[in-house]
Order: structure tokens, then C-alpha cells, then sequence
């Protein structure tokens, strides 16, 4: 090993080695060109300062040409146009010891590995560090960014504090970053963490979109906003859309909640279906047939409601319409209109035909007692029902039990919760029967 001082140089022993030899021989000659306050100088451009050893400096070593040396060691300064070491290179011994090196460029990259001079590190300006390989920028490194330019591959994690842009993007790992960008693939092994994000600036966006992408308002909540609004929100228990939802197929869900109007090809939903706060919000349907309405239960396709035109509303039953309602009235294409079972109950008069009842069904039968009616004379009870309406009209017919053509059945009076009810013999003689009457609640209106 060389170990380089002032008082170090004097004349070249004889029985040294022969490569030896001409490395101090070498040295004395820089040495001639300029030495002063402990530091090795070679002042012509063209020197190069070749040894088969190692080098150790104590002050400084300025060479304009190139240093080539197996290991170098400084406590000082190392200055040279090319430094090339096949070992180690240590310099100074204090923190603020540096090695300062030219900004280079992609195509000659500053710090390089022997052989190859277009793969190293380079700078392109004031803090900036970059990359090359084979004279291309691949990697740079701002303050807030890291850019890669091609794929970036990471075999564990990566964590960023400010942003990664790629081509594409590659980790085994977890990947955590303030922004990742990429124009190719994304691929994480691990997790690929992300800030929360607002509806303002979401997490994940498009480049060049700032304000639309995928947000994270609290915990088990992730949200969608457009232009800075949200949008859509799912949460455990649902989806919450704000404005219009329109799809060209068909939308099925538990339960569905949106604030606007909703557009669909079809509709299902197993839970309740809540559209819009407010009386303009629709939920919007095609028009339909009578074999295919548009409003339908789950697995009857050819059951339910539909719009023949303007204003409309039909129902239609197996594939038939059976009702339609317009501006103009109700029309009754298939079957009856009444009520349907359980609407009706029955009810048995006792002591007397003057004798009140109660049964609060909107239909049904009422048997009278059997006591004697005379001849030309009426008899009123009352009928006590919570179903009566006071603009209700109830209606009232002979149903069995009673000599044909030999009685009178009319309601008399309607209140609010009853309705009187008179039989009349239309017979001159008594009769004593158990005359059933049927009747049944038609609701109305004064105005």
C-alpha cells in the first residue's frame, strides 16, 4: 500500500518491485508539477495517475486527467476528471466530507459502473437525482415525486412519501404512496394503501382528472365522486346514489336508495326500494305490453303494470289486461271488481229484528232474528262498522231466508262508523223469517 505525505517522497529504492517502482517514479514527477499544504496536485491535463496499489491521501488529491487505483482513501478533497477504483473508495472522516461529481446526463450518467458508461447516476438539475440505463432515463427523483419511466417492479414493499408515476406499477408487497400514477398495468402482491380522499380530491383518479375518481369517507364506506360531488356511496348496509341512476340492463339488490330518478332495462330488488326525497324524483320504466308489463314480481313476467299510452295505467293478469285507468275513467277488460278474501265477516241478530249489530268488515252477511214482522210495516237496527266512511255508500241486498218478492232492504242513514238498515214487509200478513243480508262498503266522496 502507498501512503502518500510530503516527507513520504524521496528517491525510488532500488529494490522495490518493477511496478512499484514506476508508481513512485510517477509520483515524484506529479510531485515536481506542484505540491503545497499537504496536498498531492497533478496540474496537467493529460496526467493520469495509474497505481497497482492502494492510495492513501492525508490532505487533498487534485488530478485534471484520470485517477485509476485498485482502493483510494482521502481524508480531504479528491478532485479528477475520472476517478476508477477496482476496490473500495473512502473519503474523509467527518459527515460533511463529500464527493462531488459533474450533473451528467442520460446518455453519460455521472457516477457509472466501470465498462458501462450510460447506466449510472446522474442530475439533471438542483435537487433532482436520476437514473439511466443504456443512455435512456429510467428512474428520477424530485422532492415530491418519483418517476419511473417503463415498468416499476418492487419484490417486497414500497413506501413513498410523495408520488409514484410509472408505465406500470408491480409489487409483492404493499405499495404506499401520497399519489401513484401509471399508464399500464397496477399489480400488488400486498395492499395498495391510499389516502382517504374527499368528494374534491379523491384517492384514486384518472390523470389529468383531479376531481372524479374513488373516495374513502370512513371506515367499511367507499364512495364515487364526479366533478368534485359524490355520486354514489356503498356502505354494509347499501347503496346510496345521489342524481339520476340509468343502466342499459338490469340493476338487482337487496335494498336500493336513490336521490334522483332511476333508468333501467330492469329493475329487482329484494328489500325496499327508496327513490328520491322529493316528488320529482321517479323511478322511470319502459311503457310495456299486456304480455310483458313493466312493473312485475320476481319470476311473472306476464303480471303486473304497464303504460299503453299517455296518462294510462293498465294491469294486466297472465298476460291479459284486465284494468285500465285514464283521465277518463276506469275500465274493468277481465273479471269483477270487489273485495277479496277476508274483507267480509258475518254477524248474527239476536232478542229482536230491532236489535243493533256489530261487525266492522267492509262486506259481508247479516242474519235477523226470526221474530214476526207484521204485514206493511218496516222495521231499522243499526249496523255499528269502523269501516263506514260518512261520505260511504253502502250497499244492501236480500241474500237468502226471505219469501221471494215479500221484503224491502234499504240503508236509511250513514254516519261515520254505522249504517241504519230497514226491512219492510211488503206483505199484508205477518211473517216470521230469518232474512240474510249481504252488504258491502263503496267508498265516496262529497267532493
Amino acid at each position: 500500500m502507498t501512503h502518500l505525505r510530503n516527507a513520504d517522497i524521496g528517491p525510488v529504492p532500488h529494490n522495490v518491485d518493477p511496478d512499484m517502482s514506476r508508481f513512485l517514479m510517477q509520483v515524484q514527477r506529479l510531485l515536481r508539477l506542484g505540491v503545497a499544504n499537504g496536498s498531492l496536485k497533478a496540474r496537467e491535463q493529460s496526467t493520469v495517475l495509474n497505481s497497482f496499489g492502494d492510495i492513501i491521501v492525508d490532505g487533498s488529491l487534485t488530478v485534471t486527467g484520470v485517477v485509476l487505483v485498485p482502493s483510494l482513501s482521502a481524508v480531504g478533497h479528491i478532485s479528477s476528471a475520472t476517478l476508477s477504483t477496482s476496490g473500495d473508495a473512502a473519503f474523509g472522516n467527518d459527515p460533511a466530507d463529500t464527493v462531488r461529481i459533474q450533473a451528467g446526463s442520460a446518455a453519460l450518467p455521472a457516477l457509472t459502473r466501470s465498462g458501462a458508461p450510460g447506466t449510472g447516476l446522474w442530475f439533471p438539475a438542483d435537487d433532482v437525482a436520476a437514473v439511466s440505463s443504456a443512455g435512456v432515463e429510467r428512474i428520477r427523483w424530485t422532492l415530491t415525486l418519483t418517476s419511473v419511466t417503463g415498468d416499476l417492479a418492487v419484490s417486497g414493499g414500497a413506501a413513498v412519501d410523495g408520488a409514484v408515476t410509472a408505465d406500470s406499477v408491480a409489487a409483492a408487497g404493499a405499495v404506499t404512496a401520497d399519489t401513484v400514477s401509471t399508464s399500464g398495468n397496477v399489480s400488488v402482491g400486498g395492499v395498495l394503501a391510499v389516502p382517504a380522499g374527499s368528494a374534491a380530491a379523491p384517492s384514486v383518479t384518472r390523470t389529468g382528472d383531479d376531481n372524479t375518481g374513488v373516495l374513502f369517507p370512513a371506515d367499511d364506506v367507499v364512495a364515487v365522486a364526479v366533478g368534485g360531488a359524490e355520486i354514489m356511496r356503498w356502505t354494509g348496509t347499501g347503496v346510496a346514489i345521489t342524481g339520476t341512476l340509468a343502466t342499459t340492463g338490469q340493476i338487482t339488490a337487496p335494498s336500493i336508495q336513490v336521490s334522483g330518478a332511476v333508468v333501467a332495462e330492469s329493475f329487482t330488488s329484494t328489500g325496499s326500494v327508496t327513490v328520491g326525497d322529493a316528488s320529482i324524483d321517479t323511478i322511470t320504466v319502459q311503457a310495456g305490453s299486456a304480455a310483458l308489463p313493466s312493473v312485475i314480481p320476481a319470476g311473472d313476467e306476464n303480471t303486473g303494470l304497464w303504460f299503453p299510452s299517455a296518462d294510462t295505467v293498465a294491469v294486466s293478469v297472465g298476460g291479459v289486461e284486465t284494468l285500465r285507468v285514464s283521465a277518463a275513467g276506469t275500465t274493468v277488460s277481465q273479471g269483477s271488481i270487489g273485495y277479496g278474501a277476508g274483507s267480509g265477516g258475518t254477524v248474527t241478530q239476536t232478542t229482536s229484528k230491532a236489535t243493533g249489530v256489530t261487525l266492522n268488515k267492509t262486506c259481508g252477511e247479516i242474519t235477523m232474528d226470526a221474530a214476526m214482522l207484521a204485514g206493511a210495516t218496516a222495521v231499522s237496527f243499526t249496523l255499528t262498522n269502523s269501516t263506514i266512511g260518512a261520505t260511504d255508500v253502502p250497499v244492501l241486498t236480500i241474500k237468502s231466508g226471505a219469501t221471494v218478492g215479500s221484503y224491502l232492504a234499504s240503508i236509511s242513514a250513514v254516519s261515520a262508523g254505522s249504517a241504519t238498515i230497514t226491512l219492510r214487509n211488503l206483505t199484508a200478513a205477518p211473517l216470521s223469517e230469518a232474512v240474510v243480508l249481504s252488504f258491502a262498503i263503496m267508498r265516496a266522496v262529497a267532493a
